[in-house]
């Protein structure tokens, strides 16, 4: 559980986007999603593997 608080943490000051792998909900294979509630709603549920993180240019 510490090691989890500790990468929110780290990520929370990181400013990354994510791109869909997997459909779900709408998205489809490709969408970028760059709404910080949105990242982070996905990243804490079952949706998290059908994801990954990207770093936002400039950061």
């Amino acid at each position: 559980m510490a090691l989890r608080l500790a990468i929110f943490r780290v990520e929370e000051d990181m400013i990354f986007h994510l791109v869909v792998l997997k459909p779900f909900d709408g998205h489809k294979r490709g969408d970028v999603i760059t709404d910080a509630g949105a990242v982070r709603n996905i990243l804490s549920g079952p949706q998290a593997n059908f994801v990954v993180r990207v770093r936002a240019k400039g950061n």
